[in-house]
């Protein structure tokens, strides 16, 4: 089973169209979108690994690197990304408005 995901939503919420790292049928993207005050957030999406490595950078100082895995589902909701992981009750949400912050719980 694939990871679940909508590529009109995250086109939306990222604002640009992913990096493709390989060629497209491996399914692996890069998501990036920055702000002018200097907060970038980069989503490296493996459709079939079903694993999302998120990096939340400040002024290029990384402040928070993580590896999702066993991800069930990608959604966007009112300006969110929640990442629903198979093995967990708890979701991963990147808000991206009005900055760019995320809530994990683990």
């Amino acid at each position: 089973m694939l990871l679940q995901y909508d590529e009109y939503e995250l086109l939306d919420l990222f604002e640009s169209e992913p990096i493709i790292t390989t060629i497209k049928e491996e399914g692996m993207y890069i998501y990036r979108k920055s702000t002018p005050e200097g907060i970038s957030i980069m989503l490296h999406l493996s459709i079939h690994e079903r694993r999302c490595h998120i990096i939340l950078s400040v002024e290029n100082h990384s402040v928070l690197d993580a590896v999702l895995n066993n991800v069930a589902s990608l959604r966007s909701h009112d300006g969110s990304l929640i990442i629903h992981r198979i093995d967990s009750e708890n979701d991963f949400i990147v808000y991206f408005k009005p900055n760019i912050y995320i809530k994990a719980e683990y």
